[in-house]
């Protein structure tokens, strides 16, 4: 029956100001554990991302649980929708990249390339709270994905390297050896030889 209501919806056609009146009741439906009625909200939704009026900020947050249970075609209709709302609004980029990152936890390389496209376009690369969130998902990436990514990834830091105090030290000890003056020459005067000699004569 679900099903079936999500269909009459869709084939009332409704207009652009009667969906941007029922966005709270659409996004509801996100909760639902039926496919077909979230793929319809979706869709009609996508319809009105550019309009003045939609409620993105909302939108961005409830979309978040549709990325462990929904099948792939709502998850490129999220996409589509992110695109649409990043264009509109610009200060939403970081926001939309740390929610694509769930697609990370998709085992389909082509959904995470999504991501990872979306992110090297609108990401900021210098963005600490962006860098952490991607290397939590590191271990789930392709190959694929970690390339298109690299740029995002932290740069290590270098430590500085202390020079060696010791060295220094035995350094400057042999400076101040030869700074040492040579003993002077004692002076050995006349009067010295003499005695000297009178103590030879003494001692014999």
């Amino acid at each position: 029956m679900a099903g079936w209501f999500a269909g009459f919806f869709e084939t009332l056609q409704p207009t652009t100001g009667e969906l941007l009146s029922l966005q709270e009741e659409m996004m509801q439906i996100f909760t639902s554990s039926y496919t077909k009625p979230v793929n319809v909200m979706l869709q009609q939704l996508k319809n009105i991302a550019s309009e003045e009026g939609f409620r993105y900020q909302e939108f961005i947050e409830r979309a978040t649980t549709l990325f462990f249970s929904s099948p792939k075609n709502s998850l490129l209709t999220i996409y589509a929708l992110f695109e649409k709302i990043v264009a509109q609004h610009p200060e939403m980029k970081e926001p939309c990249c740390i929610t694509l990152c769930h697609l990370f936890l998709k085992k389909d390389e082509s959904l995470q390339k999504k991501a990872a496209n979306f992110i090297s376009k609108y990401g900021d690369v210098s963005s600490s709270n962006l860098q952490e969130t991607l290397q939590s998902y590191q271990p789930e990436m392709f190959q694929s994905v970690h390339a298109i990514l690299s740029s995002f990834k932290p740069q290590p830091t270098e430590e500085p390297h202390e020079p060696d105090a010791s060295v220094g030290e035995t350094v400057h000890i042999c400076r101040k050896t030869t700074l040492f003056p040579s003993p002077p020459t004692k002076k050995i005067s006349c009067s010295s030889l003499v005695v000297c000699s009178t103590w030879r004569k003494v001692g014999r």
